[in-house]
């Protein structure tokens, strides 16, 4: 209770240890991986669930959720939002300096000219590339401003196989938040926010900045890994898992009544982008790709929170 009340965002959240002695309620998934069942518990699973005060163990939230015009666009949707955060809390946490992208080479005139809409406004904006050990493009737009008492700085992400897409999505999440932070009264902002928009700056965050020595990303670097069949695509991401030791599962969470496919898609070791320590990839895949030499010890890590 101590530590969660200093928490800064209702994400940064400690629950109390798992009591397998305890009954509890399971929910089926299916392994892909594996073509079998498993069982996770229900509380993970869906929004709502109430557990006893006395075995809080977990929280729902929507990481891997996505819905499509049929159950595999769902999936794939759902596998690249794990993807994309697992990137980001990789980058993020260990404050990797990772190199920028070069938006003029994706050949879309839209990106340009939000690039140019961001400068008329006092903004700059440039992307990072976060793509990790799975080969999957995943970017962060970052922006900040260029005038005023405090810069402001925002972030938006995207991943997907296309990296096309994957840099849209980036480019348009940070869309949905800019100019309107700008205009917002900052005493009115929750405190994690606030905290972050009226001390961020590149200088004290450098990891925001694009590396300086690495040459800047361009599309022709991104291997064609999609195909015109989704169904293809899901075992894709099937098999890009898999070769780095990770199951996926997914729960279909369809209502017969709507009639659109829904699903969370749970791949274990995929990190979120909430500030969650334990051992494993936020660790190991720096070392591995060679942007560490040795791994961060938890209390190095990034103490300040995703809050976009």
């Amino acid at each position: 209770k101590k530590l969660n009340a200093k928490s800064k965002v209702d994400c940064d959240w400690i629950p109390l240890p798992f009591n397998a002695s305890k009954k509890i309620d399971w929910t089926p998934v299916w392994s892909l991986t594996e073509d079998t069942r498993k069982y996770l518990p229900t509380a993970w699973c869906y929004y709502a669930y109430n557990l006893p005060t006395n075995h809080n163990f977990c929280i729902a939230d929507s990481n891997g959720n996505a819905a499509g015009n049929t159950i595999e666009e769902a999936i794939l949707q759902g596998f690249m939002e794990l993807v994309e955060r697992d990137s980001v809390a990789i980058w993020w946490y260990n404050r990797l300096k990772r190199p920028s992208v070069d938006l003029a080479s994706f050949d879309d005139p839209y990106l340009l000219a939000v690039q140019e809409f961001y400068q008329q406004n006092h903004r700059e904006l440039w992307v990072l590339d976060l793509t990790t050990d799975l080969g999957i493009p995943a970017f962060s737009a970052v922006s900040r401003r260029i005038d005023g008492e405090y810069e402001r700085i925002i972030t938006g992400f995207g991943a997907h196989f296309d990296p096309k897409i994957a840099m849209l999505r980036a480019v348009t999440e940070l869309n949905q938040i800019s100019l309107g932070i700008d205009e917002e009264d900052i005493s009115q902002m929750e405190e994690g926010i606030q905290e972050w928009i009226t001390t961020a700056t590149l200088e004290n965050q450098p990891y925001l900045a694009p590396h300086p020595e690495i040459p800047a990303k361009v599309y022709g670097d991104y291997p064609l890994l999609w195909s015109d069949d989704i169904y293809e695509d899901v075992l894709t991401c099937v098999k890009i898992a898999q070769g780095a030791g990770m199951e996926t599962l997914v729960l279909d969470q369809t209502r017969p009544d709507i009639e659109l496919n829904v699903v969370k898609v749970i791949v274990p070791e995929l990190r979120h982008f909430w500030p969650r320590f334990g051992g494993g990839r936020l660790y190991d895949v720096p070392v591995k790709k060679g942007w560490l030499s040795e791994p961060l010890r938890e209390e190095q890590m990034n103490s300040m929170p995703i809050i976009f």
